[in-house]
């Protein structure tokens, strides 16, 4: 039997999620009281509690900053082919991704000048968890899908901060443009908003483009979801979508690509929107992307 971590509210003591079994239930009662009285509160945020999903049962946290809520959910420690966890480790861990998603929220809000009206929810997942969840490939650590943020890691110790960081912000991306546009954004404009937004080196995007032996495919054409695409075609439709957004924002700025997805939040037609948002066309701004391509091609630039 493995031990397991409890969620303690702060103000009636230890909420347990019991077991059938009389014995799971004396080992729940005897760990709980163990964990009450020698070691500090498992309190991440404002409130801690078990909640009932399909198949797990997780501890949460919610926290509130500044009109952004958020819940982070560690359903990884309920996975019980899963190895052993410290509480001070499990603690850190949820300390740290809660300071992280208020952190990145705050930055969103401010950058696209809109509010995150609805609360913003993590899930940690064990990689058996994430993989019968969801349907992403096996190379995928992050996701967005059905409105929740989901992590893969294997253990809270083995994932670093940056490359969680740096995947948070990628999805943290794809949940707020599909908020501020009502899920009516265009795929290559999201895909290159969440590149644009968590950092991603540049050197193997520009490598995908110079290969001009592939022919460019239109921005119109990158309006359904990458993972329903042809494998070859994956990489140049990612690269093709963060030289466009590279472009949108260095001569319009972040607030007119948040005016946008505004407009399509509103009901705006997807034409209409980024005619009356930028000032042109998209089908000029799609040919000019092209010949920015093309001419970048040309300059023999290593980088974007």
């Amino acid at each position: 039997m493995r031990r397991r971590i409890c969620s303690i509210c702060k103000t009636s003591g230890c909420v347990l999620q019991h077991r059938s079994s009389d014995l799971h239930s004396l080992v729940f009662v005897f760990f709980a009281l163990f964990h009450t009285l020698s070691f500090p509160l498992m309190a991440f945020a404002d409130a801690s509690s078990y909640l009932d999903g399909p198949g797990l049962k997780r501890v949460s946290s919610l926290t509130s900053n500044a009109g952004i809520e958020s819940v982070v959910q560690l359903d990884f420690i309920d996975d019980l082919s899963g190895p052993l966890y410290e509480l001070s480790q499990v603690k850190k861990f949820g300390n740290v991704l809660d300071s992280m998603v208020l952190e990145t929220a705050s930055e969103v809000e401010r950058i696209f000048g809109q509010d995150l009206e609805e609360t913003i929810i993590v899930r940690v997942l064990s990689p058996s968890q994430f993989d019968s969840y969801t349907s992403a490939p096996k190379w995928s650590s992050a996701l967005f899908s059905r409105g929740e943020i989901l992590f893969r890691i294997s253990s809270p110790s083995t994932r670093s901060w940056r490359s969680l960081r740096r995947s948070l912000r990628h999805e943290l991306i794809h949940r707020a443009v599909a908020e501020f546009s009502n899920n009516r954004c265009p795929v290559w404009l999201e895909e290159g908003l969440a590149q644009y937004f968590s950092g991603e080196t540049t050197k193997h995007i520009a490598d995908t483009l110079r290969d001009a032996s592939k022919a460019m495919r239109s921005l119109s054409t990158l309006d359904d979801s990458f993972l329903d695409m042809d494998p070859t075609q994956v990489p140049r439709s990612y690269a093709h979508s963060i030289f466009a957004v590279r472009s949108l924002v260095n001569r319009y700025g972040f607030s007119r690509i948040g005016a946008y997805l505004k407009l399509l939040g509103e009901g705006s037609s997807k034409e209409s929107a980024f005619s009356k948002a930028f000032g042109i066309s998209f089908p000029n701004f799609d040919a000019q992307i092209e010949q920015q391509i093309r001419m970048w091609r040309k300059s023999g630039k290593r980088m974007l």
